[in-house]
């Protein structure tokens, strides 16, 4: 098993690579957070709304609501650079959830929730709940330069629920990762440098704690008879660990 130091230096490596370079101004796409609504109606709630890693969305913030009264809805201002077929992209909550966008108090038009991609689990202790985050396609809309509306309902069975992370009308071709813009891409990850000075702190760290070594502590069962019948007579669950290796050890 390999430490958790050595996963965390990984980890590390690996997440400085989501810090994105900036895209240079862009008159095709139109990029919005959730939470700058013009006009809202929406109930947040502290579990739903507060309980989540905002440090994985757009802005570090959300427009969420959680009511057993009322659907959301949440309007917003646009200003359209220039004409075009524009592509609305929003990240929002796909899990259970019914969405709607309404154009210049227009007809509603759904938003398929069910087709997400990049959904990322946002719930501060990891449980697999309603708190998810995804990238969803709302279709192609023709849009005019000059100032357009954008409505958005949140009307999920469940607690009428919803959230938007933030969306975007884009004429560009546009692949959704994370809270990475249109024209935004990122950047190599950052490895640790080793010097005379720092190779004896990283050598320390790289070295199995007596909390990373816990699990050799352990009182493991070899045989598998002789751990079952343990498990029922002390009616416990049984975690089986293992491994099939190469017949020729060449693993």
């Amino acid at each position: 098993m390999m430490p958790r130091r050595i996963l965390t230096i990984l980890g590390l490596a690996l997440c400085s690579g989501f810090a994105s370079s900036q895209a240079a101004p862009d008159d095709a796409s139109v990029w919005v957070e959730g939470e700058s609504a013009g006009a809202k109606q929406v109930k947040t709630h502290p579990w739903y709304s507060d309980a989540v890693r905002k440090d994985q969305m757009s802005g570090e913030a959300w427009l969420s609501h959680f009511s057993d009264a009322a659907d959301g809805t949440a309007r917003y201002d646009l200003k359209i650079e220039k004409d075009g077929d524009y592509t609305l992209w929003v990240r929002a909550n796909p899990v259970g959830s019914a969405l709607a966008y309404q154009l210049n108090g227009g007809a509603w038009a759904p938003i398929d929730t069910s087709k997400a991609s990049d959904v990322v689990n946002i719930a501060q202790d990891d449980k697999a709940d309603l708190r998810f985050l995804g990238w969803m396609n709302g279709g192609k809309i023709p849009l005019k330069k000059g100032s357009a509306t954008l409505a958005f309902k949140m009307h999920s069975p469940a607690h009428h629920h919803g959230a938007i992370d933030c969306f975007v009308l884009t004429t560009r071709a546009f692949e959704p990762r994370g809270t990475l813009k249109p024209g935004e891409t990122q950047p190599p990850p950052a490895v640790p440098v080793l010097t005379d000075e720092t190779v004896r702190k990283w050598i320390d760290f790289i070295r199995p704690s007596t909390d990373d070594t816990k699990w050799e502590r352990l009182g493991w069962r070899e045989e598998l008879d002789a751990a079952v019948r343990e498990a029922r007579t002390l009616q416990r669950p049984l975690l089986l660990w293992a491994m099939n290796g190469h017949p020729l050890a060449c693993t």
